[in-house]
């Protein structure tokens, strides 16, 4: 969003950014994830010019990010037409809250959405064949399948570099002390949802999500490679299993990450 609103105040525009029309000829968008999906729209919407998409179809997407606060569906109705069909289609489901259980030493708690305003769970890599589908053929949009290795070849007046981590944290970057650098993921299957939030739940090595779709539960244990082996992560997660009557599936992931910021985020005519 910052990077978003940065372009557009580049160019003047005193509007607020829902009726900005920025005054570009053509955006370049570089990654295909939800970074990617989310600023194709942006400036689908916002402006009149053309939008290239661009990815390389051999990198894997990250499976994460899958449950979103109100305000992801509130940008997919508005600039994307996108319905509870739509939804249902990626396997997803509503999201009234996020449940918090084991913080510090207050009691669990449910921190509900209001009726009217909802997030939704989804898959990541959903979404994004659902869009490269819907807009595919559109007018102002063009689909392009190659790896990009240097933007400034990138033939467009603006480039947004949403390519997920860099090959290297260079002294362009500044690194925080984040106590956690590591994601064991876990499918669950299930026959349907048990819960319509996501979980939060501190455990004694770091702490876990849970994210329910309709034929799934997806269940990560966030914790520091340096401290906790994963043999360890491995047990420990299976109190949650057993307390919400998850079967995890042999289908898992182990993420490894840095934690980083750009110092700064604009450069010329690319957006990081």
């Amino acid at each position: 969003v910052c990077v978003l609103r940065t372009l557009d105040q580049q160019h003047h525009v005193a509007l607020p950014v829902q009726h900005m029309r920025l005054i570009m000829g053509k955006i370049a968008i570089v990654g295909r994830g939800s970074a990617g999906c989310l600023s194709m729209l942006h400036f689908l919407y916002h402006t009149d010019h053309e939008v290239e998409w661009i990815y390389d179809p051999s990198i894997a997407p990250v499976p994460v990010g899958e449950g979103t606060d109100m305000r992801i569906p509130n940008e997919l109705s508005m600039k994307a037409n996108f319905k509870t069909d739509d939804l249902l289609k990626m396997g997803g489901t509503v999201k009234t809250g996020v449940y918090k259980q084991n913080w510090g030493n207050k009691p669990d708690f449910l921190n509900p959405f209001p009726i009217s305003r909802m997030g939704i769970h989804m898959s990541a890599h959903d979404l994004q064949i659902h869009l490269i589908d819907k807009y595919r053929l559109h007018e102002r949009v063009t689909i392009t399948e190659k790896n990009v290795t240097d933007p400034s070849l990138i033939d467009a007046d603006r480039v947004v570099l949403a390519t997920g981590t860099p090959k290297e944290i260079t002294s362009d970057y500044i690194r925080p002390s984040i106590p956690v650098t590591s994601a064991y993921i876990t499918q669950c299957n299930w026959s349907y949802p048990k819960f319509s939030y996501t979980l939060t739940i501190a455990r004694p090595w770091g702490w876990v999500f849970g994210i329910p779709l309709q034929d799934r539960c997806s269940v990560g244990y966030l914790f520091n490679k340096n401290i906790t082996d994963l043999a360890t992560i491995k047990d420990d997660v299976q109190e949650i299993f057993n307390q919400y009557g998850l079967v995890p599936s042999d289908k898992t992931n182990l993420i490894h990450f840095d934690s980083y910021y750009r110092k700064e985020f604009i450069n010329e005519r690319v957006a990081y």
